[in-house]
Parts: C-alpha cells; structure tokens; sequence
C-alpha cells in the first residue's frame, strides 16, 4: 500500500506542476519567409520557454482589422500543427491547410453585419 501511495503522490505532483502557467516570452521574427494572408494578418515569434529551456516558432493569424488597443474580444483557436496550417513550403507534405483563408470565409459574415 505504501509503494502505492508513492506512485499516487509522484502522478498527482506531475500533474500539477504540467497544469502551471509558465511564463513564455514572444520575440517578433522580423527575417526569413512569411507567406502572405488574405484576408488577416500572418505574425511569426520566436517563443522562449524557461522551463522546458527551448525556442519555438509559433505563427499566429490575425482577422483583417484586428487592433491589439482595442476593446473587441476574440475568440481564439489553438492549433498545434503550426507547419501546416499556412505555409505550404515548410508543411510536410508541401500543401498548406489554408486556416487563414477558411477562418475569413468564417468570419466574412461577422464584418459584412458590422456597421
């Protein structure tokens, strides 16, 4: 039983130090290829995790007219398959899976109703 309760407490630890929020620093990459959206705006950061001691790149897709000083809330997706969601030439299979171009034939209702 004992050998148990140490199995238990070592699982639960795990969990809970994998559900903490972990600071992330974001750095604009401002090089190398970027393909073009349309509509929105495509941004590429380099993501710097402390405590997995790594770099990421992640992209991050932007609906036309988004304004980070503005108060308008968006919804947001995450999609953890970055290299096919935009750019065919780093996708594995060399074809793109669009995202930005389906989440503004999404979204094109919302900014036709907008006054």
């Amino acid at each position: 039983m004992n050998g148990l309760r140490k199995i238990l407490t070592t699982c639960l630890l795990m969990l809970l130090g994998c559900s903490m929020a972990m600071a992330i620093e974001l750095t604009p990459v401002t090089t190398g290829h970027l393909p073009v959206s349309d509509p929105g705006t495509l941004k590429r950061y380099t993501a710097f995790c402390g405590a997995l001691n790594a770099s990421y790149t992640v992209d991050i897709w932007f609906p036309e007219g988004y304004d980070a000083g503005s108060e308008t809330r968006y919804p947001v997706i995450y999609m953890q398959d970055g290299q096919n969601l935009f750019d065919p030439s780093i996708s594995f299979a060399k074809v793109a899976w669009e995202v930005d171009k389906a989440l503004g034939r999404l979204l094109l209702p919302v900014r036709l109703q907008r006054p």
